[in-house]
């Protein structure tokens, strides 16, 4: 249907920028751009729902897992954390097994 396509779009275009954006700039430094976010990521939502707000306890359960009944968005500020925090470790490793190639 329409409002599930519209919902596709914005899951796996829009927020899966956002989310390879988060993997290479710490949120501390662009947490402006967090804010702003945020907002925009409100608005498309309730404007799938045909609304002008989604009052907070509504919006936290569309954070839920599609399997208990949420959606599956994820909320920008955490996941733009865990998205850094999976750079640094994932880049970590890949450091740790090239030094150890060369050095050992």
């Amino acid at each position: 249907t329409y409002i599930q396509g519209r919902y596709i779009l914005f899951k796996d275009s829009f927020m899966f920028q956002a989310l390879h954006l988060f993997r290479t700039i710490a949120p501390s430094v662009c947490s402006d751009f967090i804010s702003a976010l945020d907002l925009i990521h409100k608005k498309i939502i309730a404007s799938l729902f045909n609304c002008h707000v989604i009052p907070t306890l509504e919006f936290s359960l569309f954070n839920l897992p599609i399997e208990l009944g949420g959606l599956g968005i994820k909320e920008i500020d955490l996941a733009a954390k865990s998205n850094f925090a999976a750079s640094i470790l994932d880049m970590h490793k890949n450091w740790k097994d090239i030094w150890h190639e060369k050095f050992d």
